[in-house]
């Protein structure tokens, strides 16, 4: 495996001014719908689900679902409100995945190269990152910051970005978390939402702005940012070109619900076909 994604799969039910959706989701499935623009093949999942959810969704887009374990009981299920202000709120009942199962990792991807935290409770994520220091020394892990995580436990979730080797975040959970704390000495992928994205290391920030795009669903436009550039990087794109493609995806991803979309889908095949055409 040249990326491993450790995080939730479930039901998104999103509320916006501009309706309301339920579909696929949960923060490994989106940064699994990102990460497999390139060789899905070469992309694993870790996460538990229920008994009561279809994997085809995920299966269609050909990772590796080694990682993904099947229990008895309720699936995640996600409810955001978006609001016309840019506010929303957010709460989940994680049924059968409350708490982080580290062994079930499995063997076949101890030599992956690297380790994504995708969104998930500051809890889970420690326990994940402390397992995989121990089981993959040699592999580089990233994490990534949501806000309502942050203004709960901020102390738990500046405990995991000092423990990681890249930091994916925005500029209100840079403020939560950092506005009085040491930043960590890490680089860092800060999500400017319509801004685009940039890359913080030392000080220097690499940055690229996005197309304009009239958003209908914001939800899981980070995850997508953060599976494409992962997803490139792993396969030796540099980073400013691994930016772009990142941001252009998750603009797309923006102006429908979900994160099967058709102009998604589409962003990703022009993507990919580009990036072929390159190599």
């Amino acid at each position: 495996m040249k990326l491993v994604i450790v995080g939730h799969i479930g039901l998104n039910e999103d509320r916006t001014p501009h309706g309301s959706a339920v579909s696929p989701g949960g923060a490994a499935y989106a940064c699994a719908r990102g990460a497999a623009v390139l060789d899905a093949t070469q992309v694993g999942v870790v996460a538990t689900v229920g008994d009561d959810l279809s994997l085809a969704p995920i299966r269609s887009l050909g990772v590796n679902l080694l990682g993904v374990r099947v229990a008895r009981g309720r699936s995640p299920r996600f409810y955001i409100d978006q609001y016309p202000d840019g506010r929303r709120t957010f709460s989940v009942d994680f049924g059968i995945a409350t708490e982080a199962v580290p062994d079930s990792f499995p063997p076949a991807y101890q030599l992956t190269r690297h380790v994504h935290l995708a969104t998930a409770p500051p809890e889970q994520q420690l326990a994940w990152l402390l397992h995989l220091r121990r089981v993959l020394p040699r592999a580089t892990i990233s994490v990534d910051m949501f806000e309502h995580f942050a203004a709960q436990d901020g102390a738990l979730c500046r405990q995991v970005c000092h423990g990681a080797d890249l930091i994916f975040m925005n500029e209100e959970e840079q403020r939560l978390l950092f506005s009085s704390h040491d930043y960590p000495q890490v680089p860092t992928v800060v999500k400017f939402g319509p801004g685009g994205a940039g890359y913080r290391k030392d000080g220097r920030l690499l940055r690229v702005h996005a197309p304009q795009e009239q958003p209908v669903d914001t939800t899981h436009a980070g995850e997508i940012l953060a599976g494409v550039y992962l997803s490139l990087r792993a396969h030796g794109l540099p980073r400013q070109d691994c930016l772009t493609h990142a941001v252009r995806a998750a603009s797309a991803k923006v102006t429908q619900f979900g994160v099967n979309g058709d102009a998604l889908t589409a962003t990703l095949d022009r993507i990919r076909a580009e990036v072929t055409a390159a190599a």
